[in-house]
């Protein structure tokens, strides 16, 4: 009970006053005498003080809770504001790796396209090749035959001639029957080809 009564009131006033409050405030007002009197006012006086101080320390207290209220919203603010960047670097990190994600696919998709288009070009590349081959084969014999057909070369020029001829037509997959037949004829002399044989 001291502790709630006005900190520069002496113990000993108190307890004089707690002594004295029975007999003071056992008459009527209007009964009392002047010296109960001052005791009851002095009474109300530490109680008035009290009170006031009380309301002061309620008041420290409110407002020391109220500061700890700020700071805890506070911190609840600067919390929320982490959270969000938090959720903001997440959110940018996931659209980086789609990106990357689609970039590395459009990569794959244009490594796919050049290795499509180098293979389309090689064999580009290997079918002139190839055609060319076959002109210069097709032109071989047909020079062959001509020089052969037109009896102008000696008979082992012929032969020789004949010889090439026949190699050629073996690579243009000529029938093997013509390539048994057609030395026999291509050799012998013009004036000497009859029937099938000029055919």
């Amino acid at each position: 009970a001291e502790a709630l009564m006005p900190p520069s009131m002496p113990a000993q006033v108190l307890g004089m006053l707690a002594a004295g409050a029975p007999h003071a405030l056992a008459p009527a007002v209007e009964e009392r005498h002047p010296l109960q009197a001052a005791v009851v006012e002095h009474i109300r006086s530490v109680f008035s003080e009290a009170a006031a101080g009380l309301e002061a320390r309620l008041a420290e207290a409110q407002a020391a809770a109220d500061g700890k209220g700020r700071e805890v919203e506070a911190g609840v603010a600067r919390a929320e504001a982490v959270a969000e960047e938090l959720l903001a670097s997440e959110a940018a990190i996931a659209a980086q790796r789609a990106t990357i994600a689609e970039a590395e696919a459009s990569l794959k998709a244009a490594e796919q396209e050049r290795a499509a288009a180098e293979a389309g070009r090689k064999a580009g590349a290997k079918e002139r090749a190839d055609s060319a081959r076959q002109r210069d084969e097709v032109k071989a014999v047909q020079g062959g035959l001509e020089a052969l057909v037109g009896g102008v070369a000696s008979a082992k020029e012929a032969e020789k001639a004949c010889g090439k001829l026949m190699r050629d037509m073996a690579l243009l997959d000529a029938e093997p029957s013509l390539l048994a037949s057609a030395p026999a004829v291509l050799l012998k002399a013009a004036e000497q080809r009859q029937g099938f044989d000029a055919v």
